[in-house]
């Protein structure tokens, strides 16, 4: 049965308009796999190959005209229709496939980070290149198996795979650092990320997980610790081992001294006397060590704290302050520090104010806080000392730099390196201005409250 004798049985019928349902699948062809114009192409050949078909049955020469106008325009526009919504798909189906193909591009460009999918019960779905570094998998030998796998035996045993996928679950994300094991059965200290994928109603339907091979610096982090705890130690002994000695040198030479003074020529007794000062000095070069290292490993946590209160604390209790003219512009208010801290600050500032001024010259010291800024406030500790000279004034905060005289053995030189490192300790920096014989002033920024 040819094509003519096809159409001649339905259009015998009055079923003539229905031979165009033949052409509907090449339309849907062209627009899925050629776009828009190739389906409005095939749906205007299919027309005209339609009506001159239709035009060559004998039967119907006169009426089929007529009679075929209104098929032939809704197959035009259904065939115009299909061909757009083809097209649209074509777009769509398109474009996730480069946004898939930029995503893949992505996740395997990621050198630092495994990152793959599991669904909802925790099954490996995906896995990049940077997962195969990390873990030594290939991704054969992973997907499908459980994330559990990277997790030991005691972590397995106590569930925690499960609680941060619930934790993910619950709230939506999850994060987690600890030893995970390779392939290989070697650990490595993994920092994790875990977030849960959901759908449009909501309902987790996956997760997607990230690690990061932290192994190196926790390592270095372990190391760190573990000289921490022998410095601790060496610091123990210096404390108690050789402070001990110093004391009972101190004593001895001063009970020598004060009992056998009348006796002694003034050569000796002087020389009994640097004894002294010497064990003094000595004992306080180390106080300030142990002050020093303890600033650099000891954590701090920050709080508000009272200026007046610190300073008012180390005026009435610190030696040495009291034939000095202090002027405190109270109020200074609060600030966000440590207490420990400030205490160092303002009492090193103090005694240093106080022992370094021209013979002759009594010490003034003004105390005072500028708040020109709201969110910071900015401690000044002003004298009248001896002053520093210019060239000097980028080395002194550093361990063993003297500012008074050669002949001057009362400091230890680790004053304002103590400065410098607890105001470094709470996030500020300090700085100093000086004029050599008219004083210098020193200014620590601290955050306001």
């Amino acid at each position: 049965m040819g094509i003519c004798t096809f159409v001649q049985f339905f259009a015998r019928d009055g079923l003539a308009e229905t031979h165009f349902l033949i052409y509907v699948p090449a339309v849907v062809a062209a627009g899925i796999y050629g776009g828009f114009g190739p389906g409005v192409l095939a749906t205007l050949l299919s027309a005209v190959a339609s009506t001159l078909v239709t035009a060559s049955i004998p039967y119907s020469t006169a009426r089929m005209p007529s009679r075929m106008l209104a098929p032939t325009i809704v197959f035009l526009a259904v065939g115009l229709a299909i061909s757009y919504f083809d097209y649209l798909l074509h777009q769509s189906v398109r474009a996730l496939r480069q946004s898939e193909q930029r995503f893949r591009l992505l996740i395997e460009g990621v050198r630092d980070h495994a990152i793959f999918l599991l669904n909802p019960n925790g099954v490996i779905m995906s896995w990049n290149a940077s997962a195969r570094r990390i873990t030594g998998y290939r991704a054969d030998e992973i997907l499908g198996k459980d994330v559990s796998v990277f997790f030991s035996s005691a972590d397995r045993d106590t569930g925690k795979p499960t609680r941060i996928l619930e934790t993910a679950r619950r709230t939506g994300n999850a994060t987690d650092e600890g030893w995970r094991l390779r392939k290989d059965g070697s650990r490595f200290w993994a920092e994790s990320s875990v977030t849960a994928i959901t759908d449009d109603l909501g309902a987790v339907v996956g997760f997607a997980k990230v690690t990061r091979d932290l192994t190196e610096r926790r390592l270095k982090e372990e190391a760190v610790k573990k000289l921490l705890a022998e410095f601790e130690a060496f610091s123990y002994t210096v404390s108690h081992d050789l402070r001990a000695p110093l004391r009972a040198l101190q004593a001895y030479a001063s009970v020598v001294l004060k009992r056998e003074q009348a006796r002694l020529e003034p050569s000796s007794a002087e020389l009994l006397r640097r004894v002294s000062m010497s064990a003094i000095r000595m004992d306080r070069l180390i106080q300030d060590l142990l002050t020093y290292g303890r600033l650099s490993r000891q954590d701090y946590k920050m709080y508000e704290v009272d200026l007046d209160s610190i300073v008012t604390h180390v005026i009435e209790y610190y030696a040495g302050l009291e034939g000095a003219d202090i002027l405190v512009h109270r109020p200074l208010g609060r600030v966000r520090g440590q207490d420990s801290l400030l205490t160092q600050i303002v009492s090193n500032l103090l005694v240093n104010a106080v022992k370094f001024v021209p013979k002759g010259r009594r010490p003034r010291v003004d105390i005072r806080v500028d708040r020109e800024h709201r969110d910071r406030a900015l401690l000044i500790v002003e004298d009248n000392g001896m002053g520093i000279p210019a060239e000097h004034l980028s080395k002194i905060f550093e361990p063993f730099v003297r500012l008074g005289p050669a002949n001057d053995d009362s400091g230890t030189g680790i004053g304002l390196a103590i400065v410098k490192k607890a105001a470094e300790r709470m996030g500020s920096n300090v700085r100093v201005e000086s004029e050599v014989g008219k004083g210098s002033r020193f200014m620590i920024e601290l955050p306001s409250c």
